[in-house]
């Protein structure tokens, strides 16, 4: 996925058909998609955080990379459990979410 000047599909989520409709990939569709000055957050209706984009800051929750092209789920644990996320936000180089 590259930088584009007009909306696009991500294709992680969204695929078109041979009659180019668009269907869903996943079951889950995003329920909330927010995003900061170079990377993108989504939240599925299941609550799971997928972010993509630039990611110099470590502002995708990926670790040392510099840019996640495609959508990756982020687990948010609080001990052993895994929390549903319920509001995303971005900005310069960060993202926050509440559980």
């Amino acid at each position: 996925m590259e930088t584009a000047a007009s909306p696009q599909y991500v294709t992680h989520f969204y695929r078109y058909d041979s009659s180019k409709e668009i269907k869903m990939l996943r079951k889950k569709p995003v329920h909330k998609i927010a995003c900061g000055a170079y990377h993108s957050i989504a939240i599925d209706n299941e609550g799971q955080l997928y972010t993509w984009g630039e990611a110099i800051s470590g502002a995708t929750g990926t670790g040392l990379k510099v840019k996640e092209p495609r959508p990756v789920k982020i687990d948010i644990k609080i001990g052993e459990e895994n929390q549903k996320v319920v509001k995303i936000s971005g900005g310069f180089s960060h993202t926050l979410c509440l559980t």
